[in-house]
């Protein structure tokens, strides 16, 4: 495995004339540590490349632009940089570029893509690893059940000794992260796992931040929880319930507004998933903000992060969980958001109709 290290600060230029994408991923990769330069076109891309010495370490461009081609601003590239990876990004399939012409011999990314892997492709050194494996000396697995291992609520253990969730949760993680997870396993040998990563290319914080301790919850706290997949609903009705919290499930939209009128009082979180039949998440939040506009909002997901920016959740920095979650990941957020002062209600409801 190499140890070939990367510079941990490096500086992106993103070319895209799609105004609000560039805004999207600039504002990600700063968040990350990244210096992010961005133009609208290729033509301000040259002139940024020419005035900034050898500042710039990466280039992501679209493909087709308006005037100059995010084709042609890699060959400048390429010729005044040579060492300067560049990223080509587009909507259309890396085959239809080069039956138009295209020459794909940078990296390409097919929109949408993940930040993880934006974030391989733009390191000079793609294909620089770091891996860890973890094994034991146990019992060992047969093939039917190592087969299933990673699939959310499959457990081996007796009713209500499991939840099936903890290595669907690992490989939830380590494939945002942009890695890899395999097993390899021998009955009455044991069990190897081994996780490779993308070395990280952003900067690193030069302290831990210690999160403040988050309060336990009040028993006066009521969340209506809802999820249309039934064990993912049992399995966070008893997470929340067991931290305290009053918690009414529903199975829909629909059933959520019915329960939420008919509460005696109103519900101080409404934790729901974003996709769902009928009614999505957001239009559940702006729903139910506008017969109560204190009611704080926490949304979850499976989808990657791409789809959830198309729904304009992280973009408008609405509360949001991913899924899988474990539960301490889950009762922390919600706790998180319960302490969460409201912004002004106008501004959180045009966020939510963005969902």
């Amino acid at each position: 495995m190499s140890t070939e290290t990367i510079s941990a600060s490096r500086t992106v230029l993103i070319v895209d004339d799609d105004d609000l994408l560039r805004d999207v991923l600039c504002r990600l990769l700063r968040r990350l540590g990244y210096v992010v330069i961005d133009a609208k076109h290729a033509a301000d891309a040259v002139r940024l490349l020419e005035s900034s010495g050898d500042a710039i370490d990466a280039v992501v461009t679209d493909v087709y632009m308006p005037g100059m081609r995010g084709s042609e601003l890699a060959e400048v590239v390429r010729t005044n940089r040579p060492e300067t990876p560049v990223v080509f990004m587009s909507g259309y399939d890396e085959g239809d570029m080069v039956r138009n012409g295209i020459d794909t011999s940078s990296k390409f990314l097919k929109k949408p893509f993940t930040i993880s892997e934006l974030q391989m492709a733009m390191s000079s050194r793609a294909g620089v690893q770091v891996g860890l494996s973890v094994s034991d000396t146990g019992t060992g697995m047969d093939p039917k059940i190592a087969a299933k291992v990673f699939e959310p609520f499959f457990t081996t253990k007796g009713v209500g000794k499991g939840t099936g969730l903890g290595l669907a949760t690992v490989y939830g993680i380590v494939q945002q992260a942009g890695g890899d997870i395999r097993l390899d396993t021998t009955p009455s040998i044991g069990t190897t796992f081994e996780m490779t990563f993308p070395l990280a290319i952003g900067q690193a914080p030069s302290e831990a931040v210690q999160a403040p301790p988050l309060e336990p919850a009040r028993k006066s706290e009521t969340i209506l929880l809802v999820e249309d997949d039934s064990a993912v609903r049992s399995l966070g009705h008893r997470i929340l319930s067991d931290r305290g919290y009053r918690v009414t499930s529903a199975a829909s939209g629909s059933d959520a507004i019915h329960f939420f009128r008919a509460a005696k009082q109103p519900f101080d979180l409404l934790v729901a998933d974003v996709v769902m039949p009928g009614m999505s998440g957001g239009e559940l939040a702006d729903r139910l903000t506008t017969l109560h506009p204190e009611i704080r909002i926490l949304l979850i997901s499976g989808y990657t992060d791409d789809e959830v920016l198309r729904r304009g959740i992280i973009e408008n920095e609405l509360p949001f969980l991913q899924k899988p979650f474990t539960p301490s990941q889950l009762a922390d957020k919600v706790s998180e958001v319960l302490r969460t002062k409201r912004k002004e209600t106008q501004r959180l409801k045009r966020m939510l109709r963005l969902a």
